[in-house]
């Protein structure tokens, strides 16, 4: 995408935390929208982490 901003960061994860992102994914569906995809998932809680961690927050959608 031009102008996009953002970096790609490849992690990889132990199955059982894999399953349990994919949980995540199914309870944070909303009737009538798609499920949020891994990458998605896994943005809002490093988000969320380093929030916590930092006091910083992050935009960019």
């Amino acid at each position: 995408m031009p102008g996009d901003k953002r970096q790609q960061i490849n992690v990889r994860v132990v199955p059982e935390l894999a399953d349990a992102i994919d949980e995540l994914r199914m309870k944070m569906k909303e009737p009538g929208h798609s499920m949020p995809s891994r990458s998605e998932v896994i943005r809002i809680a490093l988000e969320d982490f380093v929030k916590t961690k930092l006091g910083r927050e992050f935009s960019g959608e």
